[in-house]
Order: C-alpha cells, then structure tokens, then sequence
C-alpha cells in the first residue's frame, strides 16, 4: 500500500494549535501516521451515508481526531477535533475539504 496525502483543514489547524503541547505533539504523531495507514486498528468508520469518501474518528484519550479517506485520490483530510455530532455536519456542508487545507 502506498502513502496517502494528508491535508488538514484551517480550522483543524486551529484547534490542534490550541491544545497542551503533550497532547498537541500526540496528535501530531497520530495524524502524521495516517498517511501510512488511514485505517489503524483503533479507527472507527463512522455513518456518512451517500457519500464516496469515508469519514473515521481516531480517539487519542479524550481528543477525537475525525477525518475523512477518499481511496480513489488516496487522500486523507483531517478535519476537525470536535465531538462526532459536530464534526459529521461540518463535512457535509462542505464539499471538498482539501480545497483550502494545507498538505503536511
């Protein structure tokens, strides 16, 4: 399997810059390991119904990082540290997320 393309969204950017460093380095870690495998062993897909992009939660202790997988792009957009809820409607009300995201 080759590498995947990790972009992450301004306001992920945002939210990981507001952590406390220990935690902001573990994510950074997590994040920097999805470009090899976007599906590690505590990744839950969560429900995107209709949609060709898979949206997943990675849980590091009480920090969900949620991101979406387009497979056929080989692409992983890391979008938001937000509860699942919130994070779900902020990608549907955004088509692409990569459009405006910073590539790492």
């Amino acid at each position: 399997m080759g590498a995947y393309t990790v972009y992450i969204t301004p306001l992920a950017r945002m939210e990981i810059k507001a952590l406390p460093g220990n935690v902001r380095q573990r994510v950074k870690r997590a994040i920097d390991a999805l470009a090899g495998n976007p599906h590690p062993t505590k990744s839950l897909v969560l429900d995107a119904p209709e949609s060709e992009r898979k949206l997943c939660r990675l849980r590091l202790d009480r920090w969900p990082i949620v991101y979406a997988v387009t497979e056929a792009e080989r692409a992983v957009d890391v979008l938001t540290g937000r509860p699942q809820a919130a994070a779900v409607r902020l990608w549907r009300s955004r088509r692409t997320a990569s459009e405006d995201a910073i590539v790492v």
